[in-house]
């Protein structure tokens, strides 16, 4: 069936089919061919659709009516679970949620001296590398320093003209 057979169906617009697929209540396939893209549904799509889908147009004493079928078919097919066992599964669910909180808050300690440990390292390093380039910048200035005094010194002092240029 296609879209616009199956908005029929239910008496609703294509633009509600093809929403229910987009959302995934309504399994489609989509078909590509030369005249664009395409939905193509099987019927057992549309039964279980169907089954989910309220009934429209339908009178209230009917509405309650087939609410209170589904009740009691639910309650029928409900298999009976005695108290006890509810309670042991519940109780092994809580003990088993404890165990992974703790382990949990373990790994989150372990994790934040990890990341103190790394900060500390980090720090160290940028302050090493801080140190070692202060050192050269001093070292560098020194040099310079020497170097200026040298030529300073090495300065051939200026010889007067023998006759004025003018």
């Amino acid at each position: 069936m296609d879209v616009q057979q199956v908005a029929d169906h239910f008496q609703v617009h294509p633009s509600t089919v093809r929403r229910w697929i987009q959302r995934g209540k309504l399994r489609a396939t989509r078909i590509e061919d030369p005249r664009g893209a395409h939905y193509r549904i099987e019927m057992a799509d549309l039964n279980l659709l169907d089954s989910y889908r309220p009934v429209r147009n339908m009178p209230l004493q009917s509405l309650t009516e087939v609410a209170a079928s589904r009740e009691t078919s639910a309650e029928a097919t409900a298999p009976a679970q005695p108290m006890e066992s509810l309670a042991v599964m519940l109780q092994t669910a809580l003990t088993h949620q404890s165990v992974l909180q703790q382990h949990l808050l373990q790994e989150l300690q372990s994790l934040r001296e990890d990341m103190q440990t790394l900060l500390t390292v980090v720090t160290a390093a940028k302050e090493l590398a801080d140190l070692q380039e202060e050192r050269y910048v001093k070292q560098r200035d020194q040099q310079l320093v020497q170097a200026m005094q040298t030529l300073q010194r090495n300065k051939q002092p200026r010889r007067s003209r023998l006759w004025n240029r003018g």
